[in-house]
């Protein structure tokens, strides 16, 4: 995830160009917050999950 922070504004890319900055608002929300002029902050996103919750069919990846 690539997350573009500049001029009030953090939004958040795939690695294909997707914006994903709904998914990923309390991020985006802290970012906004950095004492920077401009910043490109390249990282990775995970998902913690109980192992019961791998199984179940509630589960699905996007």
């Amino acid at each position: 995830m690539l997350v573009a922070v500049g001029g009030g504004e953090a939004p958040a890319y795939t690695r294909s160009g997707l914006d994903w900055s709904s998914r990923f608002p309390s991020i985006l929300s802290e970012a906004r917050k950095l004492k920077v002029r401009s910043a490109l902050i390249d990282g990775e996103a995970v998902v913690v999950m109980r192992k019961e919750d791998l199984t179940s069919r509630r589960f699905k990846m996007h």
